[in-house]
């Protein structure tokens, strides 16, 4: 369900993106579970049982992921299942398969959210206390100054869960990442940040931001030029932005920080505005260590419907650097098993899903389009448009 700003990182003018070297996907490999931080390797836990997030005098950093899932567009139901189907594929799994299951995920939907829709989120995510379902069109930002003034309704996980946090956060570092719902993350995304950040944070008034070295994206269209035999799975191009894209964005508290302190404006300046973190903070930090960082879904279900492909082909620059990896995709493909536990018969689900409802999918984004806090782009509305006629 990605919004107008999420969208907008991929509008970036084509110098500010590189294909990855042609070995880079072929080489995925999760971080070594040797990784050696306070949060060790948790098995997943049982519904009841809370005892994984206790925070102890050792526990220095509390992380919260936030989500945004069809807020003020409750009614578009066509579109709704398909962001969800994806959010089921792609966005949900990385964030089971996390090597470190402290954290909390707060995803915010529409309290009006149809019934259908509402039913099937909340059969995905019960299971999870740490994952919070809230009924809400707002997004706060700054957990440790919002969890003290504002109270929350769930629909699922644990209300004790968040207080536990809440609480915490008052007197520990704060990680707060930003996840779309049609994107996921390295699965070791939570413990190597956990990890990383206490060699920089040592004072109360320390800051940084975070954000994804490299990332890949999925097409259920053909990006390639070449006529490559058709793919049950979809497509996978590697892509190196010089500017942040959204998943893993984070934002990192010192305990006397606010986020009024940190950085205003959009992500796609961070890398301009901000210095690269060597020794010191209150700068940019890429997470070269997990390659790629993240894996982003790029369909007509996307609000600004950046570098969604629906010619017969990718015509920006960038993707015309990376035909070469038309004929990677097997091992793309086994890479992605590894690095975000996907499941290839959900995707391919998906990728028929998508086809086969696609006019109604593109009709429901273009009565979207402009809701508040989402994409109100001509160019937008016009390929919806165009990808209507040729349905």
């Amino acid at each position: 369900d990605a919004d107008a700003d999420a969208d907008a990182d991929a509008d970036a003018d084509d110098a500010h993106t590189d294909t990855i070297p042609k070995t880079t996907p072929v080489s995925i490999q999760p971080t070594s579970p040797s990784i050696q931080s306070q949060n060790q390797q948790l098995k997943p836990p049982q519904q009841n049982d809370l005892s994984a997030w206790e925070f102890g005098p050792d526990d220095k950093v509390v992380q919260v992921i936030q989500t945004r899932f069809m807020q003020s567009q409750p009614k578009l139901v066509h579109l709704g299942l398909a962001r969800l189907q994806i959010f089921q594929s792609f966005c949900l799994p990385t964030m089971i398969a996390q090597s470190s299951k402290k954290f909390l995920w707060i995803i915010r939907t529409d309290p009006d959210l149809h019934p259908n829709i509402r039913h099937k989120l909340l059969t995905l995510v019960e299971s999870h206390p740490n994952f919070l379902i809230v009924p809400s069109n707002l997004n706060p930002e700054g957990f440790r100054q919002q969890a003290q003034q504002d109270a929350i309704d769930l629909w699922s996980g644990s209300m004790e869960l968040y207080h536990r946090f809440a609480d915490a956060a008052q007197t520990r570092i704060v990680l707060e990442s930003r996840l779309d719902a049609d994107d996921g993350l390295h699965i070791n995304f939570a413990e190597f940040m956990q990890h990383d950040v206490l060699g920089f944070i040592a004072k109360p008034d320390d800051w940084m931001v975070y954000c994804a070295f490299s990332h890949l994206e999925w097409h259920h269209s053909s990006p390639f030029k070449t006529k490559a035999p058709p793919s049950p799975l979809g497509y996978l191009v590697g892509l190196r932005h010089k500017d942040c894209v959204t998943p893993g964005l984070t934002m990192v508290y010192g305990v006397d920080v606010q986020r009024e302190d940190l950085p205003k404006g959009t992500h796609q300046k961070l890398h301009s505005s901000l210095p690269a973190c060597k020794h010191q903070t209150k700068c940019l930090r890429r997470f070269e260590k997990l390659v790629p960082g993240a894996i982003r879904a790029r369909t007509p279900t996307s609000a600004g419907m950046s570098s969604v492909i629906i010619g017969k082909w990718g015509k920006k620059s960038f993707y015309k650097r990376a035909q070469s990896q038309w004929e990677m995709q097997n091992q793309m493909w086994k890479g992605v098993s590894n690095v975000f536990q996907l499941d290839k018969p959900s995707i391919e689900s998906l990728k028929q899903f998508l086809w086969d409802d696609i006019w109604q999918i593109a009709a429901e984004n273009l009565r979207g389009q402009c809701t508040k806090g989402h994409s109100c782009k001509q160019e937008t509305k016009n390929m919806l448009k165009d990808l209507m006629k040729g349905s």
